[in-house]
């Protein structure tokens, strides 16, 4: 008999409701069932969806692709050289701007010699 004098013994008679416990797990396997269910569907739904409306794709699916213009200099310093030089032969070299209009392009050394022959009038001096 127990302490207090009832007919209880005095451990637990029984460690778990094996009922409730199985009863549970099935509940548990039925929710499962109903959300891959639900997910399959709206799987299906947003397929036919995306097919219908004709998304454009990512810009981010095709790394490969060069991004458009501007892009950033891989070479600086040999860009900077690159222009120099182009910078240097239309500096340098005489060539037609147009023809049809009698439109020459010259030599900037050589342009700086005409201007300094002509003998334009001098700027005041501003004190």
């Amino acid at each position: 008999m127990s302490a207090s004098g009832g007919k209880t013994p005095g451990y637990e008679p029984k460690d778990t409701n094996f009922g409730a416990l199985v009863m549970l797990i099935g509940l548990l396997f039925i929710l499962l069932g109903g959300i891959l269910i639900v997910a399959r569907h709206l799987d299906r739904l947003f397929t036919r969806y995306s097919a219908v409306h004709d998304q454009p794709e990512s810009p981010m699916s095709d790394m490969r692709r060069l991004p458009p213009e501007p892009r950033l200099q891989v070479d600086p310093a040999v860009d900077l050289i690159r222009m120099r030089d182009v910078e240097n032969v239309t500096l340098n070299n005489y060539a037609w701007i147009d023809s049809d209009a009698g439109k020459v392009r010259i030599p900037i050394a050589r342009a700086m010699a005409i201007l300094a022959e002509s003998r334009l009038p001098a700027r005041k001096r501003q004190e």
